[in-house]
């Protein structure tokens, strides 16, 4: 979950709760009880981990726990917690059923995997044009070899996507079929179920 969106419903807590940065070290209750509110919903209605909203807040994974526990109790009592949960939430909720938001959320997660994808592609020592080397590797134990076939058809498959023609799965297919035959001369018996599996 993107940091824009949380920050999106702390400000919304923050005018409602008339609590200007609600992650202030303090015990004033309208901070407090603000808090509590951004917790339960980042918990509850994102689904965040204790441990993601403990460090977007700055605080500890024991107190978020207490805010999101003690929040569905004090809900029930307080009708101005209640109006501020409900707009705030309501926020929330828009924000993860409004298409053009999640498209725009898609598209940025995509890209930050490509950009992850292409600094790992850089740093692999191999790809299928070396594989002869990853056999003549003294300083590879054998499972370090196999390892190291394993990323590289894995890399091959991590690059295809739902728009790669019939010609282009059919070479990596292919590819993996020789990455299995050299997986063979190392472990003859992972190598033959390999190309065995692929074949079915």
């Amino acid at each position: 979950m993107k940091k824009f969106f949380a920050d999106t419903i702390k400000e919304i807590i923050e005018i409602e709760m008339e609590a200007p940065d609600i992650f202030r070290k303090t015990r004033v209750r309208n901070y407090v009880d603000g808090r509590m509110i951004l917790f339960y919903i980042l918990r509850n209605t994102f689904g965040l981990t204790l441990d993601a909203i403990g460090r977007y807040g700055n605080r500890g994974h024991d107190t978020v726990l207490y805010s999101v526990n003690n929040f569905e109790h004090l809900i029930k009592y307080d009708e101005k917690l209640s109006k501020v949960y409900d707009k705030a939430n309501d926020q929330a909720l828009y924000i993860l059923t409004n298409p053009i938001i999640r498209k725009k959320q898609i598209i940025e997660d995509m890209q930050k995997l490509r950009t992850e994808y292409l600094t790992y592609s850089k740093n692999m020592e191999y790809n299928f044009n070396n594989i002869e080397e990853i056999l003549i590797d003294k300083e590879l134990s054998e499972e370090e070899k196999v390892d190291e076939l394993f990323k590289v058809d894995c890399f091959m498959y991590t690059n295809m996507g739902l728009d790669s023609t019939p010609l282009e799965r059919k070479d990596v297919s292919t590819r993996s079929r020789v990455i299995y035959r050299h997986i063979a001369k190392i472990n003859p018996e992972l190598g033959r179920l390999l190309v065995v599996n692929i074949d079915n």
